[in-house]
């Protein structure tokens, strides 16, 4: 029964991460697209998270990983859709759950569970 669930798991992030690719090729796979993406990550987190400590209260830190979040998706979407932000979404999401599980529900309150339609 496990394998089942993993492969079922497994088939849906392909079929995720080829939509992603379908619908924006100018960001699969290309170098600079990525660079720029990781820079822009690195900003991000370079100006908010620093600023969590353990003095800092659990809703001050839940409010810092959320601005940082949505530091990299805005620029993410501008340059590789909704699709890349959903996928981001998810990544933070599993970051909180890892560290910062008091941020979780805080993340989930404004994600969608589902991937965006597809690209028209």
């Amino acid at each position: 029964f496990k394998i089942i669930e993993l492969l079922l798991f497994v088939s849906a992030i392909i079929k995720v991460l080829e939509r992603a690719y379908a619908e924006s090729p100018s960001c699969a796979g290309n170098r600079t697209a990525t660079y720029l993406l990781n820079t822009r990550g690195f900003s991000c987190e370079t100006l908010y998270l620093p600023s969590i400590n353990d003095n800092t209260t659990d809703s001050f830190n839940c409010s810092l990983i959320k601005d940082t979040k949505d530091c990299e998706t805005g620029y993410t979407e501008s340059l590789c859709g909704n699709l890349y932000v959903w996928l981001l979404d998810r990544f933070w999401l599993a970051t909180a759950e890892e560290f910062y599980p008091e941020c979780v529900s805080y993340l989930e309150s404004e994600m969608s569970p589902l991937p965006p339609s597809p690209a028209s």
